[in-house]
């Protein structure tokens, strides 16, 4: 009898022991899929940590951590690897709050970002059970899918969606009292223009187009052709297929 109940013992033990040692892999895999790395053709960046008033300069191949402020160089080109699949290039002179980096909720993980200024190419096209959250200006928006190009001057903002369609927030914000001024849908092939003028309008309550078609002339424009031509290139110091070791390497 005894064999017996230490052979169910052992067998218990073995369960368990493999259950506990496959919890933690698929969570190792987990927290790495959630992480967001910065990544420069200039090899470095400058960062504000949450609550800090000194800037630093991070190095590229660096994981941001939430509350993250973070510039861009000039003359360069950068980029944000979210989740391992998904992906944002930023343009030269551009900055960005990261708000929720590694997100507790494991099944559906949200990164918040807040665009102050710059461009930024948004490529969420490759795991679409990851939501980006994105403020900007006075625009507000979610998405798990889609290419979007955004251009942000603080309270000016010009969003293109490339592929998808993408529900928007207009907002008021006065004195940390939001206010929600419109709501629009936007499919692939439009753009949105918020300025003074939009803004100016909408908070009186009164009607104005400011969802237009994309100009022809977009898709000859240095900043299109150079994303174009990444997305095409096995080469790309962005090209997700390449480990991270190789990024810089492989920068054009």
């Amino acid at each position: 009898m005894l064999p017996f109940f230490l052979l169910i013992l052992v067998g218990l033990t073995v369960v368990l022991l493999v259950k506990f040692v496959l919890y933690y892999v698929s969570e190792d895999a987990i927290i790495e899929k959630q992480e967001v790395i910065f990544y420069s053709d200039k090899g470095e960046g400058s960062r504000l940590t949450w609550r800090s008033s000194k800037w630093d300069i991070i190095s590229s191949n660096t994981k941001l951590l939430e509350g993250d402020t973070i510039k861009t160089p000039t003359d360069s080109k950068s980029m944000l690897s979210f989740y391992g699949s998904n992906f944002v290039r930023i343009d030269e002179n551009s900055s960005f709050v990261l708000n929720s980096g590694n997100n507790d909720d494991i099944e559906s993980p949200k990164t918040k970002m807040r665009l102050l200024n710059g461009r930024f190419w948004i490529d969420f096209r490759y795991d679409v059970k990851n939501n980006l959250e994105l403020e900007m200006g006075n625009i507000w928006l979610e998405t798990n899918s889609g290419l979007l190009d955004v251009r942000v001057d603080f309270d000016y903002v010009e969003l293109r969606v490339l592929e998808g369609e993408i529900a928007i927030k207009v907002i008021e914000n006065e004195d940390d009292k939001i206010r929600l001024l419109d709501t629009e849908t936007v499919s692939a092939g439009y753009k949105v223009i918020i300025d003074k003028e939009v803004m100016d309008y909408l908070t009186q309550m009164e009607t104005i187009n400011y969802v237009l078609a994309i100009e022809k002339e977009y898709s000859s424009s240095e900043w299109f052709l150079w994303n174009d031509s990444q997305n095409k290139s096995a080469n790309s110091f962005i090209d997700i297929k390449f480990k991270k070791a190789n990024i810089e390497k492989d920068f054009k």
